[in-house]
């Protein structure tokens, strides 16, 4: 029974860590891929992301951590599509441009398992991100080689249809220590997502999103699993 006592006590007291707590802001790049999409005169462009919310990481062993956070993070994207329409000579008589921007807002929440070598943190894990509000604005011009007016159109609305749905995917962040409450951040999350047009056609969507930022810790609690006063009578044989 006293050796059983003194296995217990070495083994509590090898069992610390450090809890930290606190605010994260991120802003960098994003980019949405639909599919399917034209084989032809379309391409897909870079814009802003940005987001913000708490993390919570618990250290453990000698390089070890797992986190976890709550975020609200915006994702834009935007295609460019651009057509012809010809006659029966093959005589190109319309041509039609339209640019597609798609703005997502997500609650996010990362899990991951980190590893520290001095003051870097390498981290690897997964997160399940909801679309909380998806709004949608397409404009565009129509021209006509036949002599008629360009036209053009502008039409903004929300995608009450994206509301709900959730997009998983895996994420890559890199931590390096400029203090005991500051750090700098960098990640790059790739997600796979069904989402809907102004319509109800569905569509998959490749969501890659590109960030640095800073992490504030607000509380860091160092815990150790040893016994504040030593019963003498474990150490008996």
């Amino acid at each position: 029974m006293k050796r059983l006592s003194l296995l217990f006590f070495i083994l509590s007291c090898t069992s610390f860590g450090q809890s930290q707590l606190g605010l994260k802001v991120n802003a960098g790049a994003g980019k949405i891929e639909s599919y399917p999409r034209p084989t032809a005169g379309y391409t897909s462009t870079i814009q802003l992301s940005e987001g913000v919310g708490f993390f919570y990481n618990f250290h453990f062993g000698k390089r070890s951590s797992l986190g976890i956070e709550a975020l609200v993070t915006r994702i834009d994207g935007k295609q460019h599509f651009e057509g012809t329409q010809t006659d029966s000579h093959g005589n190109v008589i319309i041509t039609m441009r339209s640019d597609r921007i798609r703005r997502l807002f997500y609650y996010g929440f990362p899990v991951y398992y980190g590893l520290q070598f001095n003051k870097l943190n390498i981290n690897i894990g997964v997160q399940i991100s909801r679309i909380v509000k998806s709004v949608f604005t397409e404009s565009g011009t129509t021209e006509f080689s036949n002599g008629q007016p360009t036209t053009t159109w502008i039409n903004k609305s929300a995608n009450a249809n994206d509301e709900g749905k959730t997009d998983p995917g895996v994420r890559i962040g890199v931590l390096y220590s400029l203090s005991n409450r500051f750090e700098l951040e960098g990640l790059v999350y790739v997600g796979t997502d069904k989402t809907y047009g102004p319509s109800t056609a569905t569509f998959m969507s490749d969501i890659y999103q590109a960030t640095i930022g800073i992490r504030f810790s607000l509380y860091t609690k160092l815990k150790s699993g040893c016994l504040s006063r030593t019963d003498p009578s474990l150490l008996q044989k």
